[in-house]
């Protein structure tokens, strides 16, 4: 089966361009030959025939594997899921139960698993081409999954998985074959020594892949239930497994036909000894790295390399994964694959929803169909079953069995009510009435005695924020606001799993079911965490504040504290006009423990403002000269004492001590005295206060008086000396 040739030009994934030319080879039958049955001519409508025999490539053999693992689930980002409709929006397509790993807001979700189930349970099938008088009537049923490897270097390797049953739907009869295909970069096999199993490396087109067509039932070394007639109604199952042996990813091909399960090929990749196998991978959060889906698909459509029309059938399709515990239908599903080259039209394949025993999948019939979801995971419904004391058994849900292992099972169920029942081979072991509802998970316990009621009821936590439980040493991960669960009399242990930001009064405890429904209520309270500012700069005693949030608090010590919930909270603060706070307005963050904000705080600048005049006067101020306009000054000054000279050509200079205060203005008017004798500035010394200076004037005019005295004083003195010497 050849991979999907693109269909849309726009908004698809990348791709190699060899992968898409060759599908439009015409020599796409030839190429599949390596691996499928080769088709005699038909017989007429409605005899019994069966499918030639195609020998075996190579010895074959059964392969032990290693046990099946648990499935292994990751939580993604929202908003992020693969496009379903990249490839295909109409028929002809693959029709029947895809899983892409896409929710119905189209988020994206991943999980693994080793084991992939599906089967078909057809009333009546019939395809043909009108035009084809041969009366050629070939489809297949196509199990298509996606094997994930990573190389110790972290290389990612994609491998495509077929296992594949071709049905004649004139003669009715049927044979089996699978397919593997490299989706990695490159997207080809290497010739020799990549793959190995029952089948051999084959060419198509540049590249090369692997198959295998097992011998017939009859001839040689045949498979039972392998190309052999069937009647309607009939039930189809094939399934493929995942492993290691011996440290070598391995997978086995599987089918059963009516027959019992047969193993006809085991496959290994010798290249990847060593690496890590994650399984059979959904994930709708990426494209391969060759551009197609990781993805599960059971679909019906062509033969091999063709397309081909329905014309009179009638059949349900369902496709399991194996949980870890028991095979559980896919939790989202399509109703089309888009890795598979092969198509089909004429199809309606609308969804399956078993109100009786609670089964989910495809209805197929023939008609003009559409491509689009199947169910969503708010369509159905989700049952978890717990079972304390039988390791493993059976869990009948409306009539249909389900074996599982591990004291528990989950299964994606049709919404209504149903009797469950839980059997330690043919002995009852214990039994409850559920009611489903869609989009819903419900969980029941089942045991020897009668289960009873037990309701956990969660309170004060916001919508959005989960929280997770254990009881009696089973996990619910995300119980939601209310959960019942169904256990039998005894004492038995919980405990609450801590939330970042909030706090229950208890996180362990017990209690005892005695033959009646019993209420526990999970009450979580936001958990304040301090957030302390602490200053730096102030002076004793000196009074500060905070806004936190609207909240103002002042204090006059070294710290204040709040007591807030998780969350990002403004704030400002500040100590008066005196004090500049660094910083003055941010946010404080609580996320889980303490937040410490330091504050630190400053002497505010103080201010000079004045005029000058003349107002070309210069100013200076601690002997800096300070820019004015038109006389007038404004100057942002530290605290402080400062002293202040004014100087201007043809004036006196004046001189004043000035203390500048944080926070406040200081205004000052200087009138300078024009001085004829002063040329430059004026003279004289700074004044010893600070309320201002002499005039200039007054202070010459005291010179001068100063001066004639000292003149006369002198006069004096000469006279009276020389009328002493006479």
């Amino acid at each position: 089966m050849g991979p999907v040739r693109h269909r849309r030009s726009v908004a698809r994934p990348p791709g190699p361009a060899w992968l898409l030319s060759i599908l439009l080879l015409t020599s796409l039958a030839g190429a599949i030959a390596v691996v499928a049955p080769a088709h005699a001519a038909a017989p007429s409508r409605g005899a019994a025939a069966a499918i030639p025999v195609v020998h075996p490539f190579g010895l074959r053999g059964p392969v032990p594997i290693s046990p099946p693992h648990p499935v292994h689930r990751s939580v993604v980002p929202l908003g992020n899921g693969v496009d379903p409709f990249a490839f295909f929006q109409s028929e002809p397509a693959s029709l029947g139960v895809t899983d892409y790993g896409v929710n119905a807001q189209g988020n994206g979700y991943s999980y693994s698993t080793p084991i992939w189930w599906a089967d078909a349970n057809i009333t009546r099938i019939l395809a043909y081409y009108p035009s084809d008088v041969s009366g050629d009537g070939f489809i297949t049923f196509q199990l298509n999954v996606v094997l994930k490897l990573t190389s110790p270097g972290g290389t990612t390797y994609a491998f495509w998985i077929q296992d594949v049953v071709d049905v004649d739907t004139v003669g009715r009869a049927i044979g089996f074959l699978d397919n593997v295909w490299n989706l990695s970069t490159g997207g080809t096999l290497q010739p020799t020594g990549s793959i190995v199993g029952n089948g051999s490396v084959g060419s198509f087109g540049p590249g090369y892949f692997y198959g295998d067509s097992p011998p017939c039932q009859g001839s040689t070394g045949g498979y039972a239930g392998n190309c052999v007639s069937i009647k309607y109604p009939y039930l189809v199952t094939e399934r493929v497994t995942s492993g290691e042996v011996g440290g070598t990813p391995h997978v086995s091909f599987q089918y059963d036909s009516g027959a019992g399960w047969v193993t006809y090929d085991n496959v290994s990749f010798p290249f990847a000894h060593g690496f890590t196998d994650h399984d059979f991978t959904v994930d709708g959060t990426q494209y391969t790295p060759l551009g197609l889906f990781y993805d599960g698909e059971w679909d019906y459509t062509g033969p091999p390399g063709g397309t081909q029309d329905d014309r009179n059938t009638q059949m349900d399709m369902q496709l399991d994964l194996w949980n870890g515990h028991n095979l559980q239908a896919v939790p989202d599903a399509f109703n089309f694959g888009s890795n598979t080259g092969e198509s089909i039209s004429n199809v309606i394949a609308g969804p399956y929803l078993n109100a009786t025993n609670g089964t989910v999948g495809a209805q197929v019939t023939s008609g003009g169909g559409k491509l689009g979801a199947l169910y969503y995971s708010t369509n159905v419904s989700t049952l978890y079953v717990a079972a304390p004391e039988l390791a493993s058994g059976t869990i009948v849900i409306g009539g249909e069995p389900h074996p599982y292992v591990g004291n528990q099972s989950e299964f994606t169920l049709t919404p209504g009510g149903y009797n469950v029942s839980l059997w330690a081979g043919s002995s009852l072991v214990g039994y409850a009435q559920v009611t489903l509802i869609a989009g819903q998970a419900t969980h029941i316990a089942l045991g020897y005695p009668t289960p009873y009621p037990v309701d956990f009821l969660e309170r004060g936590l916001p919508a959005g924020i989960g929280w997770s439980l254990t009881v009696g040493g089973i996990a619910y991960p995300n119980p939601g606001s209310a959960m019942e669960l169904e256990l039998t009399n005894g004492t038995y242990v919980y405990s609450v799993t801590p939330v970042v930001g909030f706090t229950t009064p208890t996180y362990a405890s017990q209690f005892t079911v005695a033959g009646g429904n019993v209420v526990i209520y999970v009450n979580f309270t936001a958990y304040l965490f301090s957030v302390t500012f602490s200053e730096a700069g102030l002076p004793a005693g000196a009074t500060w504040g905070v806004d936190l949030a609207g909240t103002t608090v002042d204090g006059i010590g070294v710290t204040i504290v709040f007591h807030e919930a998780n969350g990002t909270y403004p704030y400002t603060t500040g100590a008066g006009a005196e004090y500049t706070a660094s910083p003055s307005a941010s946010t404080a963050v609580v996320t889980g423990t303490p937040d410490f904000e330091l504050i630190s705080f400053g002497l505010s600048p103080g201010y000079l403002t004045g005029k000058v005049t003349p107002a070309n006067a210069a100013v200076f101020v601690g002997g800096s000269a300070e820019p004015t306009a038109d006389g007038t000054f404004n100057l942002s000054l530290l605290p402080g004492l400062y002293t202040v000279e004014v100087t201007a050509t043809g004036y006196n200079a004046s001189w004043y001590n000035v203390t500048v205060s944080p926070g406040h203005a200081t205004a000052l008017a200087v009138a300078l005295n024009a001085s004829p004798l002063a040329k430059g500035g004026g003279g004289g010394s700074p004044p010893t206060t600070s309320t201002g200076s002499i005039s200039t004037t007054t202070a010459l005019l005291i010179v001068a008086v100063v001066a004639v005295a000292a003149v006369g004083v002198v006069g004096t003195a000469l006279l009276m000396a020389r009328a002493r010497r006479r």
